[in-house]
């Protein structure tokens, strides 16, 4: 695994690159995915850590799509893609996920980190995930699991101090939520996180797995 200088992803928390890395190889390990022709899109891509990783590993003949819904996120984006990424194998959009300017059933394989519990209408996003993912495409979904310590921890916080701007969910709700348009479970994992913070103040090593993965596959529709 290779993993990215700390200093030159400035803005983003130690245990999301540990987040993204396992995510990064968990899509690059998937066995009946052609790389050399594949379409990738990152739902939400944030500072544009998980292409600008992807950019590195993938083919030539491979595509790469970042979409993000604020112009000062993909703009960052783009700059990160500069310092650690291959900037030409690479397309950021600043569009919302609810309605995108992507064909019907375009992507192979759609990644969402951490992407769900913020979008403001989930459901749509799901409906156009499934629009412009093909017939034997893959959702590759994390999220931190509300019914985990960190996650019930996490809402509490930030319900007292008034900035509560997400939704979590647990594995069960994301799965029936995406069901529900057309995609079909095949793997659940949690994601070990090392959490720097807990490290430093227990003075040991400390894994959690307050993040899951889910890998979801579109299910065909009947004749």
């Amino acid at each position: 695994m290779v993993h990215a200088q700390p200093d030159l992803v400035h803005g983003i928390p130690g245990w999301r690159i540990s987040l993204q890395d396992y995510v990064v190889d968990y899509v690059l390990s998937l066995k009946d995915v052609d790389f050399e022709s594949a379409k990738i899109l990152d739902l939400g891509c944030g500072l544009g850590y998980t292409l600008a990783r992807l950019s590195h590993f993938v083919p030539q003949g491979a595509t790469l799509v970042g979409i993000d819904i604020t112009r000062e996120t993909t703009d960052r984006a783009w700059k990160l893609l500069e310092k650690i990424g291959n900037k030409s194998k690479v397309n950021i959009k600043c569009v919302s996920a609810e309605r995108t300017p992507f064909s019907n059933e375009y992507f192979d394989i759609i990644v969402s980190n951490l992407s769900f519990s913020v979008f403001d209408r989930p459901e749509k996003v799901a409906t156009e995930t499934v629009r412009i993912l093909k017939p034997d495409g893959k959702l590759i979904a994390t999220e931190v699991n509300k019914d985990g310590l960190l996650g019930k921890i996490g809402e509490l916080v930030d319900s007292v101090s008034g900035h509560l701007y997400y939704s979590l969910y647990s594995p069960n709700e994301l799965t029936k939520l995406l069901a529900k348009h057309g995609l079909k479970l095949k793997k659940e994992l949690k994601v070990p996180l090392k959490i720097e913070v807990l490290n430093h103040y227990m003075k040991l090593p400390f894994n959690v797995a307050p993040v899951f993965l889910l890998e979801l596959s579109k299910r065909p529709c009947p004749h």
